[in-house]
C-alpha cells in the first residue's frame, strides 16, 4: 500500500477508533472498578470527563500515527498538542452551546460531538504533518503534552469548581 493510501485510510478509520475508544473508555472504570483506569476513563458524566475519555483515545491513537503512519515525524507531537487544545475548546463550546439552544441534551448529539472532535483532532494533527510545522520544536511539544495529561488526569482527582467538572 502506497503512503498515501495508508494515510488516507489512517484517517478515516482513525475517526471511528477515536470515537470507539472512547465509547470504551466511557465505561471502563465502571465496569472494571479498577483504580489505574480512573485516569483515563470516565468516573462520572461531567462534560469535563468527556473531554477526558476523547482526549486519551486521541493520545493513544497518536501513537500509532506517529509509529506506523507518519514513520516518527515530528510535526505529529505538535499537531498532537494543538489537536487536543480542539478537543478541549470543541466538547464544551458545543455541548454547552446546544444544551442552551435545547434547554436539554440529546444523546445522539453527545455522540456526533464525539466523533466530529475526533475528526477535528485527525485534521490538525494530519495539516501539521503535511506542513511540517514544529518539526524542530517537538521537545517543547513532549513536555506541552507532558503537562497537559497531568493536569487531564489530575482534574479527575482535583476538580476545580467550576460547572464543567460537574
Amino acid at each position: 500500500m502506497n503512503i498515501i493510501k495508508k494515510q488516507n485510510l489512517s484517517f478515516y478509520l482513525g475517526a471511528f477508533i477515536i470515537f470507539i475508544l472512547s465509547a470504551l473508555f466511557h465505561y471502563l472504570y465502571d465496569f472494571t472498578d479498577i483504580f489505574i483506569f480512573s485516569f483515563f476513563s470516565a468516573i462520572n458524566e461531567s462534560v469535563f470527563e468527556h473531554i477526558k475519555i476523547t482526549y486519551f483515545a486521541a493520545i493513544f491513537y497518536s501513537f500509532y500515527l506517529y509509529y506506523y503512519v507518519f514513520d516518527k515525524n515530528k510535526s505529529v507531537i505538535s499537531g498532537t498538542f494543538f489537536g487536543l487544545i480542539f478537543i478541549y475548546i470543541f466538547i464544551p463550546t458545543v455541548f454547552y452551546g446546544y444544551t442552551n439552544i435545547l434547554g436539554t441534551h440529546k444523546v445522539i448529539i453527545d455522540l456526533l460531538i464525539t466523533f466530529f472532535s475526533g475528526v477535528g483532532f485527525l485534521t490538525i494533527v494530519y495539516i501539521f504533518v503535511n506542513n511540517g510545522y514544529f518539526k524542530k520544536q517537538y521537545c517543547i511539544f513532549i513536555y506541552a503534552l507532558l503537562a497537559l495529561t497531568i493536569f487531564t488526569s489530575a482534574f479527575t482527582f482535583y476538580p476545580p469548581s467550576f460547572k464543567l467538572f460537574f
